[in-house]
């Protein structure tokens, strides 16, 4: 494998398969569509920096099975990407233009994204930076592991969390709900520990 197609390919530095690479030595097209799709994370932009049709790639996807390992390598160098601009905007921030008069700038200022900051942290540390939810009185019974998530926003946002199970029959400690009274005559006492 030549270190150039290493780097048309990878661009941050990750090596594709001998054989992979070894296919793709003999398709320029290829190797600058998925050269460009690594830069972009966008197939219409690598189509047009490659000069190939949409169909090409699609058909090469799913002609080729070489090309796809490289496609999916190259998917996650577009991610790489992403990650060193979105790092790039929370650490080292970027000058921004204030004090405007008449046209011209007063001066500039440092700005820093703190949303890309705690995406980062959670991505990279995620049993340390990920919400969290305190369970307690009636909650405590239920496994909140097994809830898809729009059951978590609905109960997030107020709904009683018996009755959201109830309608999307979940699982409640183990056994299947059949309807929606069954659910609540689980616990009618503990109503204002779902509701406080």
């Amino acid at each position: 494998m030549t270190s150039a197609l290493c780097e048309t390919v990878s661009s941050n530095g990750r090596k594709l398969d001998h054989a992979v690479a070894d296919e793709l030595q003999g398709h320029p097209k290829k190797r600058a569509f998925l050269a460009a799709y690594g830069e972009t994370g966008n197939v219409r932009l690598a189509c047009h920096a490659a000069q190939v049709g949409r169909s090409s790639h699609y058909r090469w996807l799913a002609q080729d099975r070489d090309y796809e390992v490289a496609f999916e390598q190259a998917k996650k160098d577009a991610v790489d990407v992403l990650e060193a601009e979105a790092r790039r905007r929370a650490v080292e921030g970027w000058e921004e233009q204030v004090g405007w008069y008449k046209g011209e700038a007063g001066g500039t200022v440092r700005r820093y994204s703190d949303t890309l900051l705690i995406f980062l942290l959670k991505g990279a540390a995620p049993q340390k930076y990920r919400e969290r939810m305190e369970v307690s009185g009636a909650l405590k019974g239920l496994d909140f592991s097994v809830m898809t998530d729009e059951q978590l926003s609905r109960i997030k946002g107020g709904e009683n969390p018996y009755v959201v199970l109830a309608q999307t029959r979940a699982v409640l400690d183990g056994a299947p709900v059949s309807d929606k009274n069954e659910i609540l005559q689980i616990a009618p006492a503990q109503e204002d520990a779902v509701e406080g």
